[in-house]
């Protein structure tokens, strides 16, 4: 399936409404020319990204279990709907806020995206926050910005992401990512190119300065001399 990718403040991207994630799933979208992922990066991805979702849960529903499960596959280039299911004690979930789950997860990655950059402009509204980057903007929920304060502080989440775009940024056959709500979806609403997993796969120090990143590197030591 065919996807033209667009990047953020490139007036290419338009509108991006992350009202669209609803319901308890949601699918992640691995483009290339291959039908299929490796083995390896796909493990690894969905492991990352499943703790993504158990961080982000912990945070804005800590009295509450959650179960993260595959459920299904297809084509897209390669595409794995994943869906969330609650569990244990009644807490965020219980007040009919479950709907903007996904878009939570998705607005993190557009906060990763954006952070820092001087020319994005935001107004906040009664029941959305708009986020203008260039000609193009994204429409997030009010309720899903103002949970975003929290999430975007804590540790786990942050490593927890970096993790799931560290594992498939060692796969050159993947030349983008993306979440949508459906899997029959034309294009992913979150689209990300391969030219952005660098920054997204840098650790955030969430202490100090928010705009400091850590990257462990592998590199050789040459010793010239004992």
């Amino acid at each position: 399936m065919p996807v033209q990718w667009r990047t953020p403040g490139g007036g290419g991207m338009g509108v991006v409404d992350l009202g669209r994630f609803e319901g308890d799933q949601v699918v992640l979208h691995f483009g290339g020319a291959l039908t299929s992922v490796d083995a390896y990066t796909f493990a690894n991805s969905l492991v990352a990204f499943a703790d993504t979702v158990r961080s982000v849960n912990g945070v804005i529903s800590p009295g509450q279990g959650i179960e993260v499960r595959l459920e299904a596959l297809g084509d897209g280039s390669f595409r794995a709907v994943v869906k969330r299911l609650a569990k244990g004690l009644q807490g965020f979930f219980a007040d009919g806020a479950v709907r903007i789950f996904w878009a939570l997860v998705a607005a993190l990655i557009f906060d990763r995206l954006i952070r820092g950059d001087p020319h994005a402009r935001i107004t906040v509204n009664t029941n959305e926050v708009v986020i203008e980057i260039g000609h193009d903007r994204v429409i997030v929920p009010r309720a899903v910005y103002e949970q975003m304060q929290n999430v975007r502080a804590d540790p786990e989440v942050q490593k927890n992401l970096s993790r799931t775009f560290q594992a498939i940024e060692v796969d050159e056959a993947i030349d983008n990512f993306g979440l949508t709500p459906q899997k029959d979806d034309p294009e992913p609403i979150v689209q990300v190119p391969r030219e952005h997993f660098h920054e997204l796969a840098a650790q955030i120090i969430t202490e100090g300065d928010p705009k400091r990143r850590e990257r462990i590197e592998r590199a050789r030591l040459l010793i010239l001399k004992l």
